[in-house]
């Protein structure tokens, strides 16, 4: 995907249908981090859908030398459903989704139907994820991680994945004047079998982001310290608490930040001497050394 994803926000031209259309486009909205995911809803919709003319776009297969900005633009335009897959995979690159999100809520605005009253829709399918304030309004399809696995019949209607391709075929037979027919249900059946399996080995597998306070001490000198048989001389030196660091040393936040190795070892609880002091060395050896301003040399190592 490229880095350059800005563009006209009055660039949405789609117009209302004046016949009725003979395919169903879907578009599949996705970040760079759940590209495989993408690529097998893509491919189980693509076998699902087999019988009738739906068109699926990924971003993906893009000829070089075309203009990708505006081939994504083209076929958000013509689409009729915006599957946006939503999960809590830890995302280092930047997310498109909601890019396309709002380009296709523009387009909505000039073509609101697929044909008569059958509304152009957009489908958000959270694993594990919530659906975002910008499509607070829409129902999603939720896949909660603690309750996936606890299904004890997925042919039932607690399937999250029988639920999507139920809501995605009623648009589709509807759109096309197609014929409900146990065939159909069938490989609808086999479809959301194979769809929940996969968004359970997926939900095994991810890789979630999760949020940690931010702890940093940060030890400052004026010339490198002197190491000493029993340790390195500290003596001159300041020390920083930055974050919820203050925690790890026991004694309670305040304002002042910053130390100097005196003070510092003044505040520590005695409960902390042996750990910050000797390590498993004992804490009467990491007593001794901190009275001289020193440091024995096991933390020193720890360090590194």
């Amino acid at each position: 995907m490229p880095n350059d994803r800005t563009r006209n926000k009055s660039s949405a031209k789609s117009k209302p249908r004046s016949k009725k259309p003979n395919e169903i486009s879907i578009f599949i909205s996705y970040t760079r981090e759940d590209s495989d995911l993408a690529a097998s809803v893509h491919a189980e919709l693509l076998q699902l859908f087999a019988f009738a003319q739906v068109k699926i776009f990924r971003d993906v297969g893009i000829p070089k030398g075309t203009n990708y900005q505006t081939t994504i633009d083209e076929q958000l335009d013509s689409a009729d459903i915006l599957l946006v897959l939503l999960t809590d995979r830890l995302k280092p690159s930047f997310s498109y989704t909601g890019d396309e999100i709002g380009f296709f809520r523009r387009s909505i605005r000039n073509r609101p139907k697929i044909y008569a009253e059958i509304d152009r829709v957009i489908i958000p399918v959270c694993l594990g994820a919530h659906n975002p304030d910008t499509l607070h309004y829409i129902q999603s399809v939720q896949i909660d991680p603690d309750k996936v696995f606890k299904i004890d019949n997925i042919d039932t209607a607690q399937n999250p994945a029988a639920t999507l391709l139920h809501s995605i075929s009623e648009i589709v037979l509807k759109v096309l004047n197609i014929p409900r027919s146990t065939t159909q249900d069938g490989r609808l059946s086999n479809s959301a079998t194979r769809l929940y399996s996969l968004f359970c080995e997926y939900l095994q597998g991810r890789v979630s982001s999760e949020t940690f306070p931010e702890r940093k001490v940060i030890l400052r000198m004026d010339k490198p310290p002197a190491i000493l048989p029993d340790g390195i001389n500290l003596s001159d030196s300041t020390i920083e608490l930055v974050g919820d660091s203050f925690q790890v040393f026991g004694f309670p936040e305040e304002k002042n930040r910053q130390f100097t190795w005196a003070d510092f070892n003044k505040k520590m609880p005695p409960d902390m001497e042996g750990t910050w002091g000797g390590g498993h060395q004992g804490a009467g050896d990491g007593r001794a050394a901190q009275q001289r301003g020193k440091l024995p040399r096991c933390i020193h190592r720890q360090g590194q």
